[in-house]
């Protein structure tokens, strides 16, 4: 277990309460995680390991393998749920269903959990270790899609946009029957890839939680974005204000330093 411990990131396995048993037995779990056999395959695996599709931000110190710790255990608790066969014919409802949740913002993550579930999706919020700057990771577990994102804020908005990016790598990569090169979740992704699905999931997000052609009369129609204007087509449009007025702030720096009555609202309710 020394030996591991200078590599893997024990103590976070331990705080998700997947280590806990007698030294040997912890081992084998750390294997299991890591699906490798022994000490040496594990160390070739966090050395080889290759980018997959993330959601994660430049601005954090980033300690590699507290990031591979955090990506192996998505998949491998992703792996030991069973959920009905996932479909694409079921995209826009989906969408729908989960807009709808957000606009109502009541117990968001369990209720999430739930609509992902019964469209054959695997959801599920995972803790990041220190120095893991992730948001959130989308890859195949079995014949199903499956999203983890770190809940690393606690915003409505920030929550919305990082599911519907990852949902748009489910829907425009790893299910897409034109690209299947983007199924498998170990696909080396080059700098040119990285730079074309990460631009196609920020699309697809922005696109789904408020319709370009909507969005863009909105901001034909105003000069300014005070929370009584966000609030009057929010409620129009039956979109969460809090993401209206992020949308706006991702826009206009500025509206970023305002303050606004609707970042309460945009706290993200967990019951």
């Amino acid at each position: 277990m020394n030996d591991i411990g200078t590599i893997v990131p024990v103590s976070f396995f331990r705080k998700e309460g997947v280590l806990g048993g007698s030294p040997s037995a912890d081992v084998n779990t750390i294997f299991d995680i890591y699906d490798v056999k022994d000490l040496k395959n594990l160390k070739k695996k966090i050395n080889d390991f290759n980018p997959t599709y993330f959601r994660k931000s430049s601005k954090f110190v980033e300690n590699k393998n507290h990031v591979i710790a955090w990506s192996v255990l998505a998949k491998y608790k992703a792996d030991k749920s069973s959920i009905p066969a996932f479909s694409r014919s079921n995209e826009s409802q989906l969408l729908e269903d989960l807009k709808k949740c957000f606009y109502k913002n009541d117990n968001v993550i369990k209720t999430t959990q739930k609509i992902l579930n019964s469209y054959g999706i695997k959801f599920l919020p995972l803790n990041r270790p220190s120095q893991t700057p992730v948001d959130g990771k989308s890859f195949m577990s079995g014949e199903n899609p499956a999203i983890v994102l770190s809940l690393k804020y606690d915003r409505l908005d920030n929550f919305a946009f990082t599911l519907f990016h990852e949902l748009g790598h489910v829907f425009e990569h790893l299910t897409n029957p034109k690209r299947p090169e983007f199924r498998n979740e170990e696909f080396f992704i080059n700098s040119s890839n990285t730079v074309l699905v990460e631009f196609e999931a920020d699309n697809y997000a922005s696109n789904n939680l408020i319709d370009s052609d909507l969005f863009n009369d909105f901001i034909a129609f105003n000069d300014e974005y005070s929370d009584a204007v966000i609030l009057e087509f929010s409620s129009k449009n039956r979109i969460h204000p809090g993401i209206v007025r992020g949308r706006i702030c991702h826009l206009f720096n500025e509206y970023y330093r305002k303050r606004s009555s609707i970042t309460s609202l945009n706290k993200l309710k967990f019951d």
